[in-house]
C-alpha cells in the first residue's frame, strides 16, 4: 500500500533533514512542473554544482 502524498513528502523531509543531520550532503529540487527532460538537467546541474563537470 502506498502512503498518502502529503505522508511521503513528510517520509522524504524527514529522511533529508536525517541525512543532513549526518553530514550527508542534500539538495531539495521543486519539480513541480517539470518534464523530464527538465528533471533530468537540473539533478545534473546540481551534481555538477557540487562536484564539478569533470567527475560527471
Amino acid at each position: 500500500m502506498r502512503a498518502p502524498p502529503a505522508r511521503e513528502l513528510a517520509l522524504y523531509e524527514e529522511a533529508f533533514d536525517f541525512l543532513a543531520a549526518r553530514g550527508w550532503p542534500q539538495v531539495s529540487i521543486d519539480c513541480r512542473g517539470f518534464d523530464p527532460d527538465q528533471v533530468a538537467a537540473e539533478l545534473l546541474r546540481q551534481v555538477q554544482g557540487a562536484y564539478g563537470t569533470h567527475d560527471v
